[in-house]
Formats: C-alpha cells, sequence, structure tokens
C-alpha cells in the first residue's frame, strides 16, 4: 500500500510541478478596449474654388459635415503599448473633384488608464493631435487635424464600442 500511495504522491507532485512552472502569459490592459466601434466624425475641410475674377488665385471655404463610420480597435502587433484605431476614411475636394484620400487608420500610444497620446502628431507640419484624448468605458474620442496653414482638415472623432450580441 505505500508504494501505490508514494507512486501517486510522485506522480501529483510532478504534474502540479509542471502546471506551476509554466511561463504564464501577463494581462495585457489594452484587451478590454478591443472591438468594433461605431464612431461620429465631426469634420471640417477646405474645398478649393478658383477665384471668378483673379486667375491661378483660389478661394479656401471650409465645410463642416458629421458622418458615422464602422471601424474598430486593435492592438499593435509591433508596441505593448499601442493600438490601432481604424476610424473612417476620408477626401479632400479641389474643386468639386476628389484629390487627396486620407486612410484613418491610426497607430496611437495607449497607457493602462485609457489616456491616448499621438507622438507623431506632436506638432510638425501642421499636424496636430488635441485632448482630450483617452477611452473611457466603452467610449473613445480624440481630435486630428492635418495639412497645412490656411488649408487643413479637423477630425472630432467620438466611438462607442458595439456589444457582442
Amino acid at each position: 500500500m505505500k508504494k501505490y500511495f508514494f507512486f501517486w504522491f510522485a506522480i501529483v507532485a510532478i504534474c502540479v510541478t509542471l502546471f506551476s512552472a509554466c511561463k504564464k502569459e501577463p494581462v495585457d490592459y489594452r484587451d478590454k478596449w478591443i472591438g468594433s466601434y461605431s464612431f461620429q466624425i465631426e469634420y471640417t475641410y477646405p474645398t478649393f474654388i478658383p477665384h471668378p475674377e483673379i486667375p491661378d488665385h483660389i478661394l479656401i471655404v471650409y465645410i463642416d459635415t458629421t458622418y458615422t463610420y464602422s471601424g474598430s480597435v486593435k492592438k499593435s502587433a509591433q508596441h505593448h503599448n499601442k493600438i490601432i484605431v481604424d476610424w473612417g476614411t476620408d477626401t479632400i475636394k479641389w474643386n468639386g473633384v476628389d484629390m487627396t484620400f486620407f486612410d484613418q487608420k491610426n497607430e496611437i500610444t495607449i497607457d493602462e488608464n485609457g489616456v491616448l497620446t499621438y507622438p507623431e502628431y506632436g506638432g510638425t507640419e501642421n499636424n496636430m493631435f488635441y485632448p482630450p484624448a483617452d477611452i473611457k468605458g466603452h467610449t473613445i474620442r480624440f481630435t486630428i487635424t492635418r495639412g497645412g496653414l490656411g488649408a487643413y482638415g479637423s477630425w472630432h472623432v467620438n466611438g462607442v464600442k458595439n456589444k457582442i450580441r
């Protein structure tokens, strides 16, 4: 009987050692924000119109519009502290013709509290990322501008995470 007891004790000890010695994956704080989102974007963009009286001159008229987009938030594969926010596609028009296309998919730094920062858009070349920028609960918000002096686009982005059915 002692023989069986030591045998089963050895088997249990080996199993406990194997399972407890396995490397555990750390919890990734980004997981709670990953998923599909419904975005509402307030977009201000320039439309370039040839000046009717002065040749080779243009008028820049800013147009405000609001639209929705079904996008997503995913983890960055290259950076453990970044997420990829896919929030839309846009164009800039020249005299009514679509000229410039922006794929609105940005890799944004996020901390454990959901605060978003985007150092690449820190004010260089007229590209800006404005606070407040965060994910709180199931909502995300941020503002991005692109372009040059007198001709830039501005996107105020608000998203709500879609519920899993």
